[in-house]
């Protein structure tokens, strides 16, 4: 959730409640039986509850998007992610969020034009967390972070295509002028004022897949499985200057 203030009417609030809200407790419990605290329970306020304190000539309103456009959150351990993963529920852990995330690219790519193979995997048990994963999709923000920036990169995206089992890592200022064909793995990054043009490329070589974590980083593990890179092609440029890749 995002919550937005007038700034001049919470001011209002904060003077006529001096900061007070209603509490209420909102217990966690380890299991079904609630018999047991999952952690301390506490008393607690929402931020939600913040209209409350309004008057009633307050204009307040909300915009609701659908989850997986804004909201696939870290917050749970493996062990928890696969209790809720049983029940039904988004798993809400490491994996999950990044499997989102890159699900998410692909579909803003495929709303740009971009022909994606449309084939997810079904779905494979990392830590007993069931992830589905199609092309593994990478935008770094620095590429683009809407719809808007992502068809603005892209002259025809009638001649981008990426094949399910792809992998695609975008960093900088990365046009795709021409045609760009991926079947495997690739890594475009254009770094510290460099610009990329991709006018014709066509990838084509073993790529990644997910392998469980074994042991090892942390990092790598608390998601449940690691990437194995079998062979990735990388365009690499740092520094200022302009950078076409042809290879027709």
């Amino acid at each position: 959730n995002i919550l937005a203030f007038k700034m001049s009417s919470f001011s209002d609030v904060l003077k006529s409640t001096e900061g007070r809200m209603k509490e209420f407790v909102n217990p966690k419990y380890k299991d079904d039986t609630k018999t047991t605290f999952k952690s301390p329970t506490r008393l607690e306020c929402m931020m939600q509850d913040y209209p409350l304190l309004l008057p009633a000539s307050a204009k307040v309103g909300f915009t609701q998007l659908d989850r997986w456009l804004c909201f696939s959150p870290v917050k749970n351990n493996l062990v928890d992610a696969a209790l809720k993963a049983e029940k039904k529920m988004p798993a809400e852990c490491a994996g999950s969020a990044e499997s989102d995330a890159m699900a998410l690219n692909a579909r803003l790519l495929k709303m740009a034009g971009v022909s994606i193979e449309d084939t997810t995997s079904e779905p494979v048990s990392f830590s007993g967390v069931p992830l589905a994963f199609g092309p593994m999709i990478t935008l770094l923000p620095s590429f683009g972070t809407c719809l808007t920036d992502v068809k603005a990169r892209i002259a025809d995206p009638s001649k981008v295509s990426i094949s399910a089992g792809s992998a695609l890592t975008i960093e900088g200022d990365v046009t795709v002028r021409g045609s760009l064909n991926v079947n495997g793995a690739l890594v475009i990054r254009a770094t510290k004022g460099a610009k990329i043009i991709i006018d014709n490329l066509a990838v084509n070589n073993a790529g990644w897949k997910m392998v469980p974590a074994e042991g090892g980083d942390v990092n790598v593990a608390m998601r449940g499985y690691n990437i194995e890179k079998s062979d990735t092609r990388e365009i690499v440029f740092e520094g200022p200057g302009e950078h076409v890749i042809d290879e027709a």
